[in-house]
């Protein structure tokens, strides 16, 4: 292990240099499941670990809800009502909202009530997590926390990319969508800023757009007034009658008479590959908010933040120093590279671990590592969870060989004046680490 360290240590320097990225913090901590040795360098130092944390919030959620837990959408109708209890579905889309229309259909269902209650009580809370950063809220990674859940709380726009100038358009054709957009192509990734106007879907969208990837998403206003457009355009594309103007209330109030409609979510088991391997934040969020849940009567996330902290402990993990939300977007969160690297030890004992470990991307294959230029030994994976934040690029997880866990590691890295570079020293590691294996 003395000598992997060296290596690394080098490695870190050597880049440091090149990279011109003196200034950057690198912490690193390992372990070798064969050996069962342990090193660090600057371990126990305290990083931003952006999405790394979503490793504290999947582990214990899968421990604590089970890999079978489903969320649930509730809609009802009687002759002079129609409800809708959102139960935090993170996956909730446009194709759920159809089948829903279907079913009502197939049961006789030819024309909506006037009056629409929405009940939004799993979740009343502060829309977006503690430390999140005010001028990022109409980016598509910050999407409101709420009951009613409608494609992520996203809207993607495209643009065509044999365009002369990019012209970026809504997916989703709904009246309430307005966009004006400002922007020049480019060959390497985008570099593009999504403004909203408040209390409406009026986005403003400006940068540069990849012609290799020509989309960017914005988060919508309101959840809830973006599930009932799409639900009413799927009604009507059923030919169902939808008044034109229905009055509409939030309310807590759960159908019982009449027609009434549940639709479950995919499993947790299949959630947390949206959290872990396509870094989700939003149903990170959801995933915090329903720990709440368990240990309280209503959805809380500083109950949830608890419940993370005090499973943790019974774990005997000394965990995050500072835990603030689910996903990792919040400037507060502190972490260790060896409280990161001790959790995944842990998780290696963990009955569930099949799970969480497929949960995970996979280096040039998929997920958030998936265009990472693979060149790693025959019969060598990477399974990792990516973080990515302003100056930040931070990534743990496992070396496998043959499918098999044989090094665990968390390689943390803060103060970047080029995030490129980050992911440069990240690829350097990974493939130091294979070589080191070989050994």
């Amino acid at each position: 292990m003395r000598d992997w360290l060296r290596a690394v240590e080098k490695l870190i320097i050597r880049w440091g240099i090149k990279s011109g990225e003196r200034g950057a913090r690198v912490g690193c901590a390992l372990f070798c499941t064969r050996t069962g040795q342990w090193g660090a360098i600057d371990g126990d130092k305290l990083f931003l670990p952006a999405s790394n944390n979503k490793l504290w919030t999947t582990a214990v959620a899968l421990d604590q809800l089970g890999s079978h837990y489903r969320w649930m959408t509730q809609v009802g109708i009687s002759h002079d009502m129609l409800t809708i209890s959102g139960g935090g579905d993170p996956t909730f889309n446009e194709q759920d909202a159809r089948m829903i229309a279907q079913r009502m259909w197939v049961r006789g269902m030819d024309k909506l009530p006037h009056r629409w209650i929405v009940n939004q009580a799993w979740c009343n809370e502060e829309p977006w997590g503690v430390g999140w950063r005010w001028d990022d809220l109409a980016e598509g990674y910050t999407a409101r926390i709420e009951s009613l859940i409608m494609e992520g709380n996203r809207i993607l726009f495209k643009a065509d990319p044999q365009g002369e100038t990019p012209h970026l358009i809504p997916m989703q054709k709904l009246k309430t969508i307005k966009v004006t957009s400002h922007c020049m192509w480019t060959d390497g990734p985008s570099d593009m800023v999504v403004k909203r106007k408040d209390s409406a879907n009026h986005f403003h969208l400006s940068g540069k757009l990849s012609r290799k990837e020509p989309e960017i998403a914005g988060a919508v206003w309101s959840g809830a007034q973006y599930f009932l457009e799409i639900l009413r355009g799927a009604c009507q594309q059923e030919g169902i009658q939808v008044p034109e103007y229905p009055e509409i209330r939030e309310g807590n109030i759960t159908q019982r008479k009449g027609m009434v409609l549940k639709h479950y979510s995919p499993l947790l088991s299949q959630v947390i590959q949206r959290v872990n391997r396509e870094s989700d934040n939003l149903s990170a969020e959801i995933l915090l908010r329903t720990l709440g849940k368990e240990s309280r009567s209503e959805v809380c996330e500083e109950a949830g933040v608890n419940k993370v902290k005090k499973i943790l402990h019974t774990w005997g993990l000394k965990g995050p120093e500072c835990y603030v939300d689910g996903s990792g977007l919040s400037t507060y969160n502190l972490s260790s590279p060896n409280a990161l690297a001790e959790l995944l030890h842990l998780q290696l004992q963990h009955p569930d671990f099949p799970i969480f470990l497929d949960s995970l991307s996979r280096y040039g294959q998929y997920g958030t590592l998936a265009e990472r230029a693979s060149s790693l030994p025959a019969g060598i994976e990477v399974a990792a969870k990516t973080g990515s934040l302003a100056n930040v690029r931070t990534l743990s997880g496992y070396l496998l060989e043959n499918g098999y866990p044989i090094i665990g590691f968390s390689f943390l890295i803060n103060g970047l004046v080029d995030e490129e570079n980050g992911e440069g020293l990240q690829d350097d590691f990974l493939h130091e680490l294979a070589a080191l294996s070989k050994n």
